[in-house]
């Protein structure tokens, strides 16, 4: 049994340097999504949004129209990076959040509430147990405050 776990180990390893030779590599086990537009980002988080405090259609593209600027805004200053970066990217999160609360009843800012607080409960959970986290469609971790 070792003979031949051995024997396998030995034979990978030599044949290593004759695939890349050969160009060959062996393939990427991370998977790789393709990138979003800042439209497709904003769509996303008012979809999200929508699905869990049933924006009307008065609601949605003010909410749309408020993702995409705060989008657009973190791309803007991930781009020109500094060190004021992660400050400069909070204050338009919070002026996100600001715009969306006036947007949204108070049903609605209870329902969002609610999830958010169950939501903030699963990532714990999934931090404790040292597990990686998941990411729901639409779900950005950076964001998780939601609003």
């Amino acid at each position: 049994m070792i003979k031949g776990i051995l024997a396998i180990t030995i034979i990978m390893v030599m044949a290593t340097p004759t695939l890349k030779a050969h160009g060959i590599k062996p393939p990427d086990p991370r998977v790789k999504y393709p990138k979003q537009t800042a439209e497709e980002k904003a769509k996303t988080l008012t979809d999200t949004i929508s699905s869990i405090v049933n924006l009307t259609a008065v609601q949605y593209p003010k909410v749309y129209a408020s993702n995409l600027k705060y989008v657009s805004e973190k791309e803007r200053i991930k781009a020109a990076g500094g060190e004021s970066a992660k400050t400069e990217i909070l204050s338009a999160s919070k002026t996100r959040k600001q715009e969306i609360a006036e947007v949204l009843t108070a049903e609605q800012k209870a329902k969002w509430l609610t999830w958010k607080k169950a939501r903030r409960a699963i990532l714990q959970g999934e931090k404790d147990n040292k597990t990686p986290q998941s990411n729901s469609p639409g779900i950005p971790l950076d964001d998780i405050d939601g609003m």
